[in-house]
């Protein structure tokens, strides 16, 4: 029998805009709030932002934790700092080792329940270049077996490109360019599942980046995403790393594809040219 153990994760997550000029108003939404699953579990959360402004917390349609907010006064700077406190736990369940069948995935009931998760977005396009690694997939035992070889191809395949694309770049833009970023190899192996007839999602949260970090020790970090696919149960798969998902993983949300789980999105009164210093910072407690 295998023995779960347990990790706790304090996560700083701080954001700051530096405004051109002075903006007049704006109004925003923030995602990230760790959520609870039978796998993760949220000891504290709060949020500090400035110019001060009251927070009106609520949950969207996939169940993510929102903070809304207004800020309806001149102001040049915005800065939002999140700390939250987790505790995440090992032994999650590999994706190969799911039973269900190809025939499985194929039952109405199934294609009705996850519509959402097997229809493509803007991000997660269809394209034809997919269909040559859909066909190898399909040759595999089970759906699981599959995904992990998608994993594997994608991470072997597609270049880890800082600054090579934008939040707008499109999964066939990276089969094409072999390039991209975490919600780029994210979005690519979407496409391909979804081509493939798998429900699937996008993740989206926090990874510690150390294999075991030391007690107390604080690490530069990142927001992150990765894949839960839909085999009779949800499995979480990062094809980013090629690895599960597992007590290192921290998860805020998930949706179809990125633009449902944007950290921060909204609008604003002004001029929108900006510069912005991000850091998140981790530290393993126990």
């Amino acid at each position: 029998m295998e023995t779960i153990m347990s990790w706790r994760i304090s996560i700083d997550h701080n954001t700051t805009y530096t405004y051109a000029e002075p903006l007049r108003s704006q109004h925003n939404e923030l995602r990230i709030t760790p959520r609870d699953t039978p796998r993760q579990f949220t000891l504290e959360h709060n949020l500090t932002i400035t110019p001060a402004t009251n927070i009106y917390r609520y949950k969207d349609y996939f169940g993510t934790r929102v903070a809304s907010f207004a800020i309806e006064e001149p102001h040049q700077t915005l800065q939002v700092s999140g700390h939250s406190l987790v505790e995440t736990a090992s032994g999650a369940p590999h994706s190969a080792k799911a039973p269900i069948s190809w025939s499985g995935l194929q039952l109405p009931s199934v294609k009705d329940k996850f519509c959402e998760y097997l229809s493509a977005t803007a991000c997660t396009d269809y394209s034809q270049a997919y269909e040559e690694i859909v066909l190898e997939m399909k040759k595999c035992a089970t759906p699981g077996i599959a995904i992990h070889k998608l994993c594997s191809w994608i991470r072997d395949s597609i270049v880890y490109s800082p600054g090579s694309t934008h939040v707008n770049t499109t999964a066939s833009d990276v089969m094409r360019n072999r390039a991209g970023v975490c919600q780029d190899f994210v979005h690519l192996a979407l496409a391909i599942m979804r081509q493939a007839d798998i429900p699937c999602r996008y993740a989206s949260g926090y990874l510690y980046p150390i294999d075991q970090g030391d007690i107390g020790e604080v690490v530069l970090g990142e927001s992150h995403a990765w894949c839960e696919a839909w085999l009779g149960d949800w499995y979480g798969v990062d094809p980013t790393n090629d690895m599960a998902v597992a007590e290192r993983h921290v998860l805020v949300g998930w949706g179809r594809d990125y633009s449902d789980i944007a950290p921060v999105k909204g609008v604003i009164n002004g001029n929108p040219q900006a510069s912005m210093d991000v850091e998140v910072t981790l530290c393993r407690i126990a």
